[in-house]
């Protein structure tokens, strides 16, 4: 649709709803066809805005509203020309139908036709014969019959609830103003339903930078008495909006009958279950997305903890005086006090090393890469040689899995009892403390 344009005289237009600033103007457009002459001299050109200009000069008295190219060939040039009122339409026609324009450079005249525009609107014929004819039409049913108008090129901002900060279009606005042709048994606007695109492949409106600017909509009225009044009200009219300061704008708007059953109650009702398994595969991806941005927080807050962990072993453990807090170490028989606990198999694991007597105290922490992993850190007497192979075997394997491990983690101060450990069908060994 055409932008919106001011309108100084509003004399001749027609409430719609008043409440809303609402009106009908009659479309006042002239068609104005100019002949061009054949151009003999290589690499000359009329001047399409010169021709315009003098369009404009021939009617001296008046001023177009608005004047456009439609159409441009070699053999013609059609202009598009808008006035403020239907009886200035007579006066611009007489001034231009069957006169001549000379243009400077050029020996030839053109002539000039100009008659009023012929508005494509459909009629009480091409309705009821569409509707008789179709074998797929009852017109018993609603929405199956004459009874559904189909507008296109609304302004939103005209059709949003005053005080709402929103420029969407409302269907409560919408009934309230189409309502004054009679009962209105349903609308709709599917710009308002997020899920339409999706399920037709369409785009119902147009986006601006700053929102939209206008929308398609349909209106259903219960009698056929109503489709007829509002089909011959909106007939040759443009939309206009008055706003509290007194001034209008004004714009075309296409009105057509639906030929669709789009609000057929089948109609309606398959959308319904359309939307409904589309609500569903939303939900499921939303849950799909909170799922896996929990496991990837959950990972991350885990290896954040193992390397601040293991930097706060290594860094007790080499606090002075930590090794002559003594547990009975320089025990000959002492148990061996090298434990390693990696949350992960990479650069971030930590090698404790605990005292295995009864106190159990962390020793000594410092960072175990896991290409290290099987090498031991310290020797073991012989008389342990058994519990080695039963317990630290752990060594000879490249990861931990850390749903193995249970408990609070190894801190400074904390008792290890080995309770088992066994190897896992992937090759990972299963500790639990």
């Amino acid at each position: 649709m055409a932008a919106a344009t001011i309108v100084h005289d509003t004399s001749e237009a027609v409430e719609l709803c008043a409440a809303h600033g609402l009106y009908l103007k009659p479309i006042t457009k002239m068609s104005i066809s100019v002949a061009l002459p054949q151009l003999k001299q290589p690499g000359k050109a009329i001047s399409n805005w010169e021709v315009m200009e003098r369009l404009k000069a021939m009617v001296q008295h008046h001023q177009f509203s608005t004047l456009r190219i439609s159409k441009s060939t070699m053999d013609f040039i059609r202009f598009e020309g808008e006035v403020e009122n239907r009886g200035l339409v007579k006066a611009f026609l007489a001034c231009l139908d069957g006169k001549t324009i000379k243009l400077s450079g050029f020996s030839d005249i053109l002539k000039v036709r100009a008659a009023e525009f012929r508005i494509d609107f459909p009629t009480r014929h091409d309705w009821d014969s569409f509707f008789r004819d179709a074998e797929d039409m009852n017109e018993t049913l609603p929405g199956e019959r004459p009874d559904t108008i189909h507008l296109e090129g609304l302004p939103c901002k005209w059709f949003a609830l005053k005080d709402s900060g929103s420029e969407k279009p409302s269907e409560q606005v919408l009934v309230k103003v189409f309502e004054k042709f009679g009962a209105i048994r349903h609308v709709d606007i599917p710009m308002l339903d997020p899920y339409r695109e999706e399920m037709t492949g369409r785009n119902f409106h147009t986006f601006s930078f700053g929102g939209h600017l206008n929308f398609e909509a349909y209106v259903q009225y219960r009698e056929y008495g109503g489709f007829i009044q509002a089909m011959s009200a909106l007939r040759g009219m443009k939309l206009m909006y008055k706003g509290d300061d007194g001034k209008a704008v004004a714009c075309n708007i296409k009105v057509s009958f639906d030929s669709t059953k789009h609000l057929s109650d089948a109609s309606i009702k398959k959308r319904q279950l359309e939307r409904q398994k589309l609500q569903e595969l939303e939900q499921q991806r939303e849950e799909q997305k909170r799922r896996e941005k929990e496991a990837e927080e959950r990972q991350r807050a885990e290896e954040r903890y193992v390397r601040a962990r293991g930097a706060c072993l290594f860094a007790r453990a080499r606090a002075p005086g930590h090794r002559a807090s003594g547990c009975g170490l320089e025990r000959a028989r002492a148990w061996p006090f090298t434990r390693v606990w990696p949350r992960v198999c990479t650069c971030a694991g930590v090698c404790v090393q605990v005292c295995a007597c009864r106190c159990a105290h962390v020793l000594r922490a410092q960072p175990l890469c896991a290409r290290c992993w099987p090498r031991p850190v310290f020797g073991l007497s012989p008389q342990l040689r058994g519990f080695r192979r039963r317990v630290f075997r752990l060594r000879r394997v490249r990861s931990l899995d850390a749903s193995g491990l249970l408990g609070s983690p190894v801190t400074s101060g904390d008792r290890l009892c080995v309770a088992s450990a066994r190897r896992l069908p992937c090759g990972r060994v299963r500790a639990v403390f």
